[in-house]
């Protein structure tokens, strides 16, 4: 088997420490949860046959579920992903419910950006320079810096964040 080799042991380390990450990415891009890991799924499999030569995996795999995720979003309205299941309000405190109500507006802020836009924010800026974003979105720099410079302007003036404020007080 497989997962049985050193290259699958490297492999199903991997899978386990980035699996979440990437699913939040393809959430951020407008996925819903459910199609969100269907999607990573679809870029794992795409991976293992040829995981040794792959150089930066984060980057590559992150790559490959944009693209996935945009072929299918094909034919379909993007939806806002949702990965909170309602219970009754006594399970949670108000902290809690204030902090699902954030959530819930920057997802839906965020899958109201322009497409490019959005698949910038996707990127988590601690783990992928602005060069790498751009190659794997097949696009330059400037075009990053740009694209993360006015979604971010337009994410604080829709959930009325002041410049340097970060949750709205």
């Amino acid at each position: 088997m497989v997962l049985e080799t050193a290259h699958g042991a490297d492999f199903t380390h991997f899978y386990r420490e980035n699996v979440g990450r990437l699913i939040a990415h393809v959430m951020k891009l407008g996925s819903p949860y459910e199609e969100a890991a269907d999607v990573v799924q679809e870029a794992f499999i795409a991976a293992l046959p040829q995981w040794d030569a792959i150089a930066n995996k984060k980057a590559w795999l992150r790559t490959v579920c944009t693209r996935v995720h945009v072929r299918y979003g094909r034919g379909r309205r993007q939806q806002i992903a949702s990965d909170e299941v309602d219970s009754p309000l006594d399970d949670r405190s108000v902290e809690q419910v204030e902090y699902r109500d954030m959530q819930r507006r920057v997802r839906e802020a965020i899958a109201r950006l322009p497409r490019a836009q959005r698949e910038v924010m996707a990127w988590d800026p601690e783990e992928s320079t602005v060069a790498e974003i751009a190659a794997a979105l097949g696009t330059t720099v400037a075009a990053v810096k740009t694209n993360r410079s006015r979604a971010r302007a337009r994410l604080k003036a829709e959930l009325g964040l002041k410049e340097g404020d970060r949750d709205g007080h």
